[in-house]
């Protein structure tokens, strides 16, 4: 008896052994499959913010601004012939008429077009100052695909929301939980066809701004945007923007470019020509602001930025005006 008793401790206490040796060597082999799992607490915004990009323009390489050009949109010149091409004057006076049947103050509209075929275009105040609103999101998105393109930034670098990235109006993500992880390729694009203010409040903590305008202000001088003001642009500095980005379409902007194709927001100038697979756009609105900019792909490719201030019924007259722009256009 008193041997039995004895076989059955060391039976007992070999078990003991055996179970201790494969919960360590459990946790162990958990630990190596596991070292590139995202702990679900961990900031990464901040991480990348602090050890990769302090500052984003010094690694663009452009540390000292005041002594560097600004740079300008390369605008391409197409062959063209004169019948084809879009009648320029017939668009300004169509709008001027339409301004003044309506009785809308000229002064409280700006327009920036372009035709790419004939490298022709008009302004009307295309360069006074009007509030971007979330327009101001396809610049920061060409600034960082920038640095994802000229300095290897991956676009799948991963980014945490917190509670410091919470906006409420337009987006998605802010009715995840704090924590949730995306890739800076996700964070990119919900910027543009969800207009996501919180994917947008990321890109500042990633690009060096909280609480501030630091980035905007980099904006200004990277890409020769006038404005010292905060979210401010001009017509004609958003119409530069989007030659940028039209010319990149292959490659270095080419997800931007098809992001801005699946807007989920198409109330505004595109309003009447949704269904044209070549459109291309931003919109924006923010206390009485009522913006949209535009790139028409096609037989004649055209371009073009509207930004209201403070107007009568500004969503139907942007859907007008973006009418009167197609339609003598669109080929």
């Amino acid at each position: 008896m008193k041997i039995f008793k004895k076989i059955l401790s060391i039976l007992f206490i070999g078990l003991c052994i055996l179970l201790i040796y494969l919960i360590i060597f459990s946790y162990k082999a958990e630990g190596k499959k596991s070292s590139n799992r995202i702990p679900k607490n961990k900031d990464y915004s901040y991480e990348i913010y602090d050890d990769y990009l302090i500052d984003s323009l010094e690694l663009l390489g452009f540390s000292n601004l005041e002594n560097e050009e600004k740079i300008e949109p390369i605008i391409i010149n197409y062959d063209w012939e004169e019948e084809n091409s879009i009648d320029i004057e017939k668009i300004k006076n169509e709008i001027y008429d339409y301004l003044d049947s309506n009785n809308i103050p000229l002064d409280l509209i700006g327009i920036s077009f372009y035709d790419v075929t004939s490298d022709r275009g008009f302004g009307i105040n295309e360069n006074e100052l009007f509030l971007a609103a979330s327009t101001m999101k396809v610049p920061i998105n060409v600034y960082t695909y920038d640095i994802v393109n000229k300095k290897g930034l991956s676009l799948s670098r991963i980014m945490n929301y917190n509670k410091n990235n919470f906006e409420e109006g337009t987006g998605v993500i802010q009715f995840d939980k704090f924590g949730s992880i995306y890739s800076l390729k996700d964070i990119l694009r919900l910027s543009i066809t969800e207009s996501d203010n919180v994917a947008t409040n990321m890109l500042y903590g990633l690009l060096g701004w909280y609480g501030g305008y630091y980035l905007l202000d980099q904006l200004h001088d990277y890409y020769g945007i006038s404005s010292t003001k905060g979210n401010y642009i001009s017509p004609k500095e958003a119409l530069k923007m989007l030659i940028r980005v039209y010319d990149g379409r292959y490659d270095s902007y080419k997800l931007l470019y098809n992001d801005m194709a699946n807007t989920v927001y198409n109330e505004y100038a595109t309003f009447y020509f949704n269904d044209d697979k070549g459109v291309h756009h931003k919109t924006g609105d923010y206390d009485g602001y009522y913006n949209d900019i535009v790139i028409v792909e096609g037989e004649n490719t055209f371009i073009f930025t509207i930004y209201t201030n403070n107007i009568d019924s500004p969503i139907e007259t942007l859907q007008d005006l973006g009418e009167i722009i197609y339609d003598n256009s669109k080929r």
